[in-house]
């Protein structure tokens, strides 16, 4: 009997058998069915990400498997064969607090500004119904790039944070505009855009060169000015806008010599390029320089009076219709006189922002008379989001102490009053914010007469003024918009 139970046994395995593996094939088939291609991308691209952003926590950071972002740091592209990982991803990614992060070098500013910047966001975020203490994290960039990802960590484990802004410094604008395309939050970068990176995640406030470079050189064909030359200092940072102006200034068929740099501390290489540009000290005049010595040095004799051919400098001799100076108004200044001293009287000058300042208009440079230059800021009675200056004798001008307070409030309120419609209630998930940052729209302000904070690249809208110098103070010429064709 026990012989025929062991043979009545195996043979049950043997018919069971291909039923169980039948079985398991199916189930394995129904694995295999899931598209896992997906949860392998995000874990590859984003997930890895938010991993490399975690190394720079802080060494006492202990990760809590309650919080969806935490929890992104221990997966493995294994976690995929789960059910659950994709909708871990998916949350973690999604996942924010509705508060802005704003990373400054706070530390690198005088006390005085640093406060005035700050006080003045509060009262924006106060007035737009929000309580700053819940709304604004503030954190100080100031030190190495490492401190800087380390804080961009904070805001994103710590803080969950639905807006990045800052980049004041180029070398955080470019870290935190990487770090914010890979990890799919919206950031807000205080600088303009300096090479071709694109992201839809990606905005930019800095003032636009392009556009104050637009201005100028269709001022100039308005004038009939068609033959320019440019110079600047070396060191210079402007160069955007003289690489905008340039590009402009050929499109419109302008011909553009330079630019030609010199030494603001070196006034020999000032001289040089004046002598350069003006044609002193060309072969072809050397007939001119001969016949000159003559007749001074006749004059000299005639009158007494001792006589050095070293002294004689040929006056300039003038084929270009304007002269771009790309530089301070305290070397602006010194320029001017330089121009005189080789008898450059009528030429009609061309400036930058940087020419904006009482001390430009306070001498009597005769030559500064009629110059135009460009700056993004018209009155200082007409800022938007409650920004006020001190005007000094003019509603252009207000004390050099208070220049960069305003510039910097204006462009750090510009970013809040935009991120602060992305993360408005209904609250949108995480990586779709930036689409109410396409649509943000500018304050009832005169200062931003366009339908929306920023163009379809991501590149926000700056209105461009041009201004006039003459009888001891400046005067706005016309503001030129960037969406409409018309200026005003």
């Amino acid at each position: 009997m026990q012989q025929i139970s062991v043979i009545l046994t195996i043979l049950l395995l043997c018919l069971s058998a291909p039923l169980r593996a039948q079985n398991n094939a199916e189930e394995q088939s129904a694995v295999n069915a899931v598209d896992l291609t997906p949860c392998r991308h995000l874990m590859q691209t984003v997930v890895l990400s938010y991993q490399e952003l975690a190394r720079f926590l802080p060494k006492t950071f202990k990760p809590i498997s309650t919080v969806a972002t935490h929890r992104l740091i221990a997966l493995r592209p294994e976690d995929c064969q789960k059910n659950a990982t994709m909708r871990v991803i998916e949350r973690s990614i999604k996942l924010h607090t509705g508060k802005i992060g704003i990373l400054l070098p706070l530390s690198q500013w005088p006390i005085a500004l640093r406060q005035a910047v700050t006080e003045q966001i509060n009262e924006l975020v106060q007035s737009l119904g929000a309580d700053p203490a819940q709304t604004l994290i503030w954190l100080d960039t100031a030190g190495p790039q490492s401190r800087v990802e380390a804080q961009l960590a904070q805001l994103v484990f710590m803080n969950h944070i639905g807006v990045l802004v800052g980049g004041l410094v180029q070398a955080e604008a470019q870290i935190l505009g990487r770090w914010a395309d890979r990890l799919q939050i919206p950031a807000l970068i205080l600088n303009r855009r300096m090479d071709k990176f694109k992201s839809k995640q990606v905005f930019y406030l800095g003032p636009d060169p392009r556009l104050l470079a637009s201005s100028l050189s269709r001022h100039m064909l308005s004038r009939g000015l068609r033959r320019i030359a440019i110079i600047m200092p070396q060191s210079s940072r402007d160069g955007p806008l003289v690489d905008s102006f340039i590009s402009q200034a050929q499109h419109l068929r302008l011909t553009v010599a330079g630019p030609y740099l010199y030494n603001p501390n070196d006034f020999t290489t000032i001289d040089a390029v004046l002598r350069k540009i003006f044609h002193i000290d060309d072969p072809s005049r050397n007939d001119e320089q001969l016949d000159l010595v003559r007749r001074l040095k006749d004059k000299a004799q005639n009158e007494g009076m001792p006589f050095d051919s070293r002294n004689v400098v040929l006056p300039a001799a003038i084929d270009i219709d304007a002269l771009v100076i790309v530089d301070h108004f305290k070397n602006v200044r010194h320029l001017a006189k330089a121009l005189a001293y080789y008898g450059v009287k009528r030429l009609p000058l061309l400036g930058v922002p940087k020419w904006r300042a009482f001390e430009l208009v306070d001498g009597n440079e005769e030559i500064l008379n009629g110059a135009v230059f460009v700056d993004y800021i018209g009155s200082y009675k007409k800022l938007p989001y409650g920004i006020s200056g001190t005007p000094l004798g003019s509603e252009y001008f207000v004390p050099s102490s208070e220049v960069d307070g305003i510039d910097l409030k204006l462009l750090v309120s510009h970013a809040v009053y935009a991120a602060f419609q992305a993360v408005a209630t209904p609250r949108l998930s995480r990586p779709s914010l930036f689409r109410r940052l396409e649509a943000a729209k500018p304050p009832s302000s005169e200062f931003f007469a366009v339908p929306t904070l920023f163009r379809p690249d991501h590149i926000a809208y700056w209105p461009s003024f041009l201004f006039s110098v003459g009888d001891g103070t400046i005067q706005q010429m016309q503001m030129w918009n960037p969406v409409l064709s018309n200026s005003r």
